[in-house]
């Protein structure tokens, strides 16, 4: 199971039959957490978070390149992964350092161009079943298969088939796209009031002094794509809102009143 799909549940203590009681469980359970959480520490003092910021904060590294831009997620996530806030605040450190604010850029850059491929797919290939519709709703036998020769994925009595790369780039584009929110919503995990504030409005000092000139509302971000999102709502995109959902509801979760404050006076409402 990809780390984006763990949740605050999944360690190896938790799983298996040969456990003799619910107290081992939880004992064997913290002591998986803490060796996790032991390596994501080891990750962080070798640099992880200069690392990972180096990768994200110049424009051309994900330039085609879908498949690095997945695993670099990957990365971040099992890094921050269930809250660690001393990796957290490393992260912070470096971001506030950041004197460009050019990781935090890349990322909505990025979230804004996946954003509008997905929804241009949809859209494209919306309009394109209902040009082929003769009546308000159709209704085909079909069934899908692979042809190897052709390398497509085809329907018998279907109108067209579908090509293996392109649905493979759109999986990819979508799966980019959740991770980065998993990610963001992993810097404001266990009640990180700071990392919450800072991905509101960014400052080149930790008391919040030196606004950055470039500062970016990620909750600004993420609603307006919301409402882009919900506008061609099918079954094909109904996963995605769900984790920028999850992303609003960790990084407005009280006490942190500005972002509340700054969520109801987004595009949401």
């Amino acid at each position: 199971m990809p780390v984006d799909k763990w949740n605050a549940d999944y360690f190896p203590g938790e799983v298996g039959e040969d456990q003799p009681d619910a107290a081992q469980r939880t004992a064997n359970t913290d002591a998986a957490m803490r060796e996790f959480m032991a390596r994501q520490e080891l990750i962080m003092e070798c640099g992880g978070s200069e690392f990972i910021e180096s990768i994200f904060k110049h424009n051309g590294t994900f330039s085609n390149r879908l498949d690095l831009l997945n695993e670099t997620l990957l990365l971040g996530i099992a890094y921050l992964f269930n809250g660690n806030e001393k990796c957290q605040n490393s992260m912070l450190d470096v971001l506030t350092a950041d004197a460009e604010n050019s990781m935090l850029l890349n990322v909505r850059r990025l979230i804004s161009n996946i954003g509008l491929i997905l929804i241009e797919m949809r859209k494209i290939k919306e309009e394109a079943v209902s040009k082929d519709r003769d009546f308000a709703y159709s209704i085909v036998d079909t069934y899908d298969f692979f042809d190897s020769r052709a390398n497509i994925i085809d329907s018998v009595f279907g109108r067209t088939g579908y090509d293996k790369t392109e649905l493979q780039n759109e999986k990819s584009n979508e799966q980019a796209l959740c991770r980065m929110f998993r990610f963001l919503q992993l810097f404001c995990e266990n009640g990180n009031i700071k990392m919450k504030r800072f991905l509101l409005e960014q400052y080149n000092d930790l008391e919040g002094t030196q606004r950055k000139t470039n500062t970016i509302n990620f909750i600004e971000v993420t609603t307006l794509l919301l409402r882009k999102l919900f506008k061609i709502m099918n079954n094909k995109v109904v996963g995605i809102p769900q984790t920028l959902l999850e992303f609003i509801n960790e990084i407005t979760q009280l006490p942190c009143i500005d972002n509340q404050i700054a969520f109801m006076k987004s595009t949401f409402f």
